[in-house]
């Protein structure tokens, strides 16, 4: 049975540092899966995040009219928040889902635990809390139902999220000033469609250095990986040039080649004798 999670408090944010490990790859089953809520937030940090903000800024960032300069209703500075691309699943059009692979890329482990505004739409499997170690990643399943009221995945507005992160050092307890935060937003890939269990994967790579923001809140830097295979939730290998042998072998020192040449002939006489013995006549 999936467990509540109690609701937060808003915390603290102020610069820190992150690390991950505790790897968690199983693929998904979409029946007879227990799936864990989302904590329910009223964290301003999660409705200072609007789609708007997925748009590029404009080119002249130096005036105030551009969207880094923009602030809330309460005076907090928006930020860009990044985007989690869901796609819906075949045979299942009101389901749609998403494979967050978070990797830790510093030396300390961390705790993490994902927020949104629509819990009652957004689920997690196995959890939406977990520990990741140094240098390590765990991997969650995000669920995202569509309302019933809608029709089309269209008129779906983007819930927001919230991923916080609480950086442990030893047996120490952690302060207020060990918790940094990363504002997500989900949207909806219409290119394609998804299997349950095989969902496209979104990875992203949470460093150790977090910047002020706003009031002085921490707010994780974070890496988004878009080389990814959505069929096999791994990168995509990079395909290496082919070698042009004739422009190496003329790179070589002329001693070098002659060398080369001289074991090749070699090589080649041995291989031909082997092949054609030479018979002997005895008298």
């Amino acid at each position: 049975m999936a467990e509540m999670f109690e609701q937060d408090t808003p915390v603290k944010k102020t610069d820190t540092t992150h690390s991950s490990s505790n790897s968690n790859s199983n693929s998904v089953s979409n029946e007879g899966s227990s799936e864990d809520p989302f904590t329910p937030s009223k964290d301003p940090a999660i409705e200072a995040v609007t789609a708007r903000e997925l748009s590029p800024a404009p080119a002249n960032s130096g005036t105030e009219s551009s969207e880094s300069g923009k602030r809330g209703k309460k005076g907090r500075k928006l930020v860009q928040a990044t985007e989690l691309r869901f796609q819906v699943i075949e045979n299942r059009l009101t389901v749609a889902r998403v494979a967050l692979l978070l990797c830790n890329i510093s030396d300390r482990p961390l705790f993490y635990k994902l927020k949104t505004d629509v819990q009652d739409s957004l689920s997690a499997l196995p959890s939406a809390t977990g520990h990741i170690a140094a240098r390590g990643s765990s991997r969650v399943v995000l669920s995202w139902n569509r309302p019933k009221d809608a029709n089309d995945w269209a008129n779906v507005s983007f819930p927001k999220l919230l991923l916080v992160t609480k950086f442990l050092d030893g047996n120490k307890a952690s302060s207020g000033r060990d918790v940094t935060s990363t504002r997500l937003i989900a949207s909806i890939d219409t290119s394609s469609k998804c299997q349950a269990d095989r969902p496209p994967l979104e990875q992203l790579m949470l460093d150790a250095v977090s910047k002020t923001i706003g009031d002085g809140g921490g707010e994780m830097t974070v890496t988004k990986s878009e080389e990814t295979n959505p069929k096999s939730n791994s990168p995509i290998p990079r395909t290496r040039e082919p070698i042009d042998l004739w422009k190496e072998l003329e790179q070589l020192p002329f001693n070098v080649g002659v060398a080369l040449a001289v074991i090749v002939a070699l090589l080649l006489m041995v291989l031909y004798r082997s092949s054609h013995p030479v018979a002997v006549v005895v008298r």
